[in-house]
């Protein structure tokens, strides 16, 4: 590519016609750049539409072949319009994504098609050029995911095929962007693919003080992107290279900035593998300290500050997973209670600037790393009541304006095959106008529709995580709640679903709007927050139009769901109408056969208190299976008139910033205790541990003595 000569300017200048301009560029093929032009507006302006041209010539046939021939002798002229395309969708994603379905689309393809049968290796310099037109068709694909690059994946994998034989000679930028288009296009496992993560792994300790952090998280994500495209095994060994790169930025952990740090969740999170606990530590010290720094607590209307806390909320998403998945689920990392203080913080103070779904994710994480505020919780609830609720008239809308677009749709191709039937009549009439005008007009509702539906339609897949947050939290329990505010948003919650129950078809709703475990998690926390017979209603609906429908054929539920669905059936035998029998029947089934898969695991700790109760000469039997209800320690009813239930509760039975007992363990209570007549109590085990073996006798009869007095006292009221 040369610079413009000022001869070459005067006399595109002197070009009067579009068409001159075109042929005359053609002629000099497109070898020229405006950079060096100074003060000419003009000039950058044609400069542009040349840019334009570039792309929309390839549907003209004088003018293709010209290109193609220009593209072909030299491959860096592809990547430069392709690069050109990039700019285009990212100015306008939506509008490019129209046009990329007919007009650029085709002629791209073809473009890169027609270059790829004439690709030959073994052209100096021509692999990396390659290896850097698939890189940015991976971009584009990201950019424009809904249309089919099967043509491609396909010249992708030639191009990989032959940067594997060529592994040795490949440097970080080339080995990047090859891992970068195998997991954006999610390919499938190439023959010796494991010699670019080999070379990945030699340039990574041969070239530590040259690669980027940056660089090297993008890697990351797309090897993690590649390894859910396999098998286990295959997966295995990417998420094992996947490893190396946490270690690598763990060594570099004192250059992470904000933004690697929310790049290294992303991938952790993503890679659901082995998370280095120290390497957590890290991030959550690099995420707080970022808070602080930049006082995010303190309200502030500012873009830029807007921006931000959006980020640690999307952020504190996901270390609440990989706190949960570090630990196994069975305990809490007290060094980040602060960090999550901070967030809680934050939340209170921005709260009006989260989407109802944003919400929703809230409360559900606070829920799974055990932060117990159940004030927030009801402040987050109310923001959501207070959205305007969208999807029934507007699903109606949306489907009269797709009827009217396709009707709009075939008019003009009826009008296109009239044209061409009829070759004089070139010049398109003005109905044809007004139809192309009528059609952009629909898309653009369509389109905007589909952004508020999207933004605000169904709260009810939020508000569902709010009720299930509610019963974990016991919130009945807690005295300083206002329980008013909780009836209030529980009816809301019953109207809701019963509105939604009676506007939509099953197939309309569940697939698109409600998650399976949001509705077994929302039936099992109704049965917690139970206060009146209110419940019957909506939870019919749950399970018998959402759950159980015979026209229903996307749901299985796993032992969690199961787990939970049974828990409420036992729990609603007290309405007989809410579950039907032979559902009943078919639930108790699949969950007895879960439970006899299970294996049983006792902990230390339920051991120790049983070992207590035998120095007390009272009988007891460990580990029962009470109608699939397993309990840790059952003394008969012989001893104490009453048959007792104890179970052992650790640590993640109660929250980390409080002493209060989740809701599982308040549902299984009245279960054992208002349906089978028993005793129901528990043992914490942050009071046990902190007794010696005389203290622990001593804790066991007080907890008797007390036992006793109550059971007489129920006695005596019967």
């Amino acid at each position: 590519m040369i610079n413009l000569g000022k001869s070459f300017i005067q006399r595109l200048r002197s070009l009067k016609s579009v068409s001159q301009s075109r042929h005359f560029l053609c002629q000099n093929n497109f070898r020229f750049n405006f950079s060096n032009i100074p003060d000419a507006e003009e000039d950058i302006q044609r400069a542009e539409s040349i840019n334009k041209f570039r792309l929309q010539m390839l549907e003209d046939p004088k003018y293709k072949d010209c290109l193609v021939d220009l593209v072909l002798k030299n491959p860096n002229q592809l990547n430069k319009i392709l690069k050109q395309i990039e700019n285009l969708i990212h100015q306008d994603k939506y509008a490019m994504a129209e046009v990329f379905e007919t007009k650029y689309f085709r002629s791209y393809v073809y473009l890169i098609d027609q270059f790829f049968r004439t690709y030959k290796s073994d052209i100096d310099g021509q692999l990396n050029a390659c290896i850097s037109i698939i890189y940015k068709m991976s971009h584009i694909y990201n950019d424009l995911g809904n249309l089919t690059f099967q043509k491609q994946i396909l010249l992708s994998k030639r191009v990989l095929n032959e940067a594997i034989q060529n592994h040795e000679a490949l440097q970080f930028k080339q080995l990047f962007q090859c891992l970068y288009t195998m997991g954006t296009f999610r390919i499938k496992k190439l023959e010796n693919e494991e010699r670019l993560f080999i070379r990945l792994k030699d340039l990574m300790q041969q070239q530590k003080s040259e690669i980027s952090i940056d660089e090297l998280l993008d890697v990351q994500s797309s090897l993690v992107k590649t390894a859910f495209a396999r098998n286990q095994q295959e997966r295995n060994s990417i998420l094992i290279l996947s490893d190396l790169i946490n270690n690598y930025v763990y060594e570099k952990r004192e250059s992470l900035t904000f933004e690697n740090t929310i790049k290294v969740c992303q991938n952790l999170y993503s890679s659901q593998s082995y998370i280095n606990k120290h390497l957590l530590d890290i991030l959550v010290k690099n995420l707080q300290e970022d808070i602080i720094q930049k006082n995010l607590e303190q309200r502030s209307d500012s873009q830029d500050i807007l921006r931000q806390v959006k980020q640690h909320i999307f952020a504190f998403g996901q270390i609440s997973l990989l706190e949960h998945n570090t630990t196994d689920g069975l305990y809490y990392i007290y060094a980040f209670d602060e960090y999550y203080k901070l967030i809680a913080n934050i939340v209170n103070n921005y709260i009006d600037v989260f989407s109802p779904k944003q919400l929703g994710n809230i409360a559900f994480s606070f829920t799974r790393v055990g932060y117990y505020d159940s004030n927030l919780i009801l402040k987050i609830a109310n923001r959501i009541l207070k959205f305007e609720f969208y999807g029934f008239d507007e699903n109606d809308k949306g489907t009269q304006l797709k009827n009217k677009l396709k009707e709009v749709q075939n008019k003009i191709q009826q009008i296109k095959n009239e044209q061409s039937e009829n070759y004089s009549a070139k010049q398109i009439n003005e109905e044809f106008k007004k139809l192309q005008n009528h059609e952009k007009r629909i898309k653009t509702s369509l389109r905007a529709l589909s952004n508020t539906v999207q933004k605000n339609f169904n709260h009810l897949d939020a508000l569902v995580k709010i009720v299930h947050t509610m019963g974990q939290y016991n919130i009945r329990q807690d005295k300083a709640v206002d329980q008013k505010q909780v009836d209030h948003f529980l009816k809301s919650l019953y109207s809701i679903i019963e509105l939604f129950s009676l506007k939509f078809k099953q197939e309309q709703t569940t697939g698109i709007h409600l998650e399976l475990k949001n509705i077994t998690r929302s039936i099992w926390a109704l049965c917690v927050l139970d206060s009146s017979e209110n419940i019957v209603a909506p939870i019919h609906s749950l399970i018998n139009q959402f759950l159980f429908n015979e026209e229903n054929t996307q749901y299985s539920l796993n032992m969690a769901d199961l787990s939970i669905i049974y828990l409420a059936y036992l729990y609603l035998q007290k309405n007989p109408g809410v579950i039907p029998k032979q559902l009943g029947l078919l639930i108790q089934d699949l969950y007895s056969q879960q439970v006899l898969k299970q294996k049983k695991q006792i902990s230390q700790f339920c051991y120790d208190v049983k070992k207590h109760i035998d120095k007390l000469n009272i009988p007891n039997s460990l580990e029962v299976n009470l109608d699939n209800i397993l309990v840790d320690i059952i003394i008969p009813d012989q001893h104490f008139g009453k048959q007792v239930i104890i179970d052992t509760n650790g640590y993640m039975h109660y929250f980390r910033n409080e002493s209060v007992e989740k809701g599982s363990t308040t549902l299984k209570q009245k279960i054992l205790e208002q349906y089978y007549q028993n005793i129901y109590v528990t043992i914490p085990q942050f009071e046990w541990e902190l007794l010696d073996s005389k203290d622990k006798l001593e804790y066991l009869q007080k907890l008797f003595t007390a036992l006793k007095l109550r059971i007489q006292n129920e006695q005596k009221q019967q």
